[in-house]
């Protein structure tokens, strides 16, 4: 479970000068320091609009902070001696909270204008994960499969404003059918010779979806998601207790995946955001999940936008096609298999396990594990291993045994408003 425009900002505050221990005193001689950030070590993690400086005295408690102007910070308001300089930063992009530190160890200042480099490094972990899954689908009041009700929630697990802007959400094709490694034209396949390349060069640096892909719309900022609150896509965003009196209330899920480009017959436009369809990769039969025996999970984010053509052709199967996403913009994944002896679809460094389904249209949900819940701050448990962080609706330590979406009294965001479905 992993990796992107979610553009997303921590609030850092307005650039201020912040006496902490010690006011300025008549007489005293203020001395100025420039700090510059070495961003060289930031490995491709974005850098943050502005890093904390914070000057420690190491003999006294003198302290000064400041934040900076991208990577340069000034300050005037030093006393003469010997500090440690700390840079500190945390930055939401693309479904990852960053945290960047960097310091200096024993910085004179004795004089105006003393010089200091200091080399940040970032570390991150995924903000937004996969917390509850319905796809197995249910049966409705005459006993029939109903497959309408499928939904995804994806919560915000860290302590940051994220931004869903641009997400994308697709499902994996089988590792074990395809093969997605490079074949030029001309090569001989099942004693034909096909005139265009098949696969792609590094495939093993991409996972490959197929029927359809869908994004979630916006500019960049139009969609915050706070820590502990999440967004609920559904298939279908209605009432679905009306016609399977078992099923779920989905009619308050933020987003949908609506559209008539298969020509759904019956589905109404309901209050929920639709989503964009931006790759139909191989046209299924409804609008988002064909099966209700599982399938690989994936949300992810990437700056260029999603292609919506041209797919790649599979290397042992021409016919077939599927969508590349990097496996580094993957955000999230999760690996649902029919049975225990079902391949996995997930690589393992997407999926370290898989999660096994209780049967087809028996209305059981599959959600994450809870690492802590303190003071009404839900974290949930994300190990990349799905065997080990997910469990099924009906365990018994829950006290509601049928899919709900908002579980725990999670959050929902301040621009999704509606009540009921159209």
């Amino acid at each position: 479970m992993k990796r992107t425009s979610v553009k997303v900002l921590a609030i850092l505050g307005a650039a201020a000068l912040v006496l902490a221990s010690c006011n300025k005193d008549e007489g005293v001689k203020y001395l100025s320091s420039n700090i510059t950030i070495d961003e060289s070590a930031l490995d491709g993690a974005p850098a943050p609009e502005a890093y904390k400086v914070t000057f420690t005295s190491t003999s006294t408690e003198f302290v000064r902070e400041k934040y900076s102007e991208r990577n340069i910070v000034s300050v005037d308001s030093l006393v003469t001696g010997v500090y440690d300089v700390t840079v500190q930063a945390q930055y939401s992009y693309a479904g990852y909270a960053y945290n960047y530190i960097g310091s200096a160890k024993d910085v004179e200042i004795s004089a105006d204008g003393v010089e200091c480099t200091v080399k940040v490094s970032a570390t991150k972990a995924a903000a937004l994960l996969v917390k509850e899954v319905f796809y197995n689908s249910s049966k409705d009041n005459n006993n029939a499969n109903y497959m309408k009700d499928f939904f995804l929630e994806i919560y915000n697990n860290s302590d940051q404003t994220v931004y869903a802007d641009g997400l994308g959400l697709g499902m994996t094709l089988s590792p074990n059918t395809y093969e997605w490694k490079y074949t030029p034209a001309g090569t001989e396949i099942g004693g034909k010779t096909y005139e265009y390349d098949l696969g792609i060069q590094d495939d093993e640096k991409y996972v490959f979806l197929g029927m359809t892909v869908w994004q979630i719309p916006g500019t960049g900022k139009d969609y915050p998601v706070a820590p502990g609150e999440s967004i609920v896509i559904a298939g279908y965003a209605m009432d679905h207790t009306t016609v399977a009196s078992a099923s779920i209330d989905l009619s308050t899920a933020d987003f949908e995946t609506y559209c008539d480009h298969y020509g759904e017959k019956g589905q109404s436009d309901c209050n929920a955001i639709n989503m964009n369809l931006v790759a139909p990769v191989s046209a299924p039969t409804n609008n988002f999940w064909l099966t209700v025996t599982g399938r690989g999970f994936v949300i992810f984010h990437q700056d260029a936008p999603v292609r919506g053509t041209d797919f790649i052709r599979s290397s042992n199967y021409p016919t077939s096609v599927g969508l590349e996403v990097l496996k580094s913009d993957v955000i999230d994944a999760v690996d649902l298999v029919a049975t225990a002896t079902t391949k996995k679809w997930l690589p393992e460094d997407l999926d370290a396990g898989k999660v096994l389904s209780q049967g087809n249209y028996c209305g059981k949900s599959v959600l994450r594990k809870v690492a802590s819940n303190e003071n009404g701050k839900l974290v949930l448990q994300d190990t990349n291993n799905s065997t080990e962080d997910f469990i099924y609706c009906e365990d018994e330590s829950l006290e509601v045994k049928t899919p709900v979406i908002r579980r725990f009294g999670v959050g929902r965001p301040s621009w999704s408003t509606w009540t009921t479905a159209q």
